[in-house]
């Protein structure tokens, strides 16, 4: 009885799941790029491009996402502008550690 209990559980978490994606992925591009924005620059997310292109082209970058009834595709990629911190510059962001005296 629980057995098939939490075999019910598991296919009604799996039907959701899909209908999720097939939501996300029916989305039209413009709505779901500025979700996507949003979310990047609220963790604070600078110097990248989003690209929406064919679901057949190839595109340099992480593919972050699929619309207009999986025809196109969203791509994440790093501006060629962005650069990392130099050591300097890391080093400036971390607070000084003072040494533990020796026991």
């Amino acid at each position: 009885m629980v057995a098939k209990r939490i075999s019910w559980i598991l296919f009604c978490a799996v039907v959701f799941l899909l209908n999720v994606q097939q939501a996300l992925a029916a989305m039209p591009c413009a709505e779901l790029k500025a979700k996507i924005e949003d979310g990047l620059k609220a963790k604070g997310v600078q110097g990248y491009s989003l690209t929406v292109v064919p679901m057949a082209d190839a595109a340099a970058g992480k593919l972050v996402g699929t619309c207009d009834g999986n025809t196109q595709k969203i791509v994440y990629s790093r501006s060629s502008d962005a650069q990392a911190p130099t050591a300097g510059e890391k080093n400036a962001a971390k607070p000084d550690k003072k040494p533990e005296p020796a026991k």
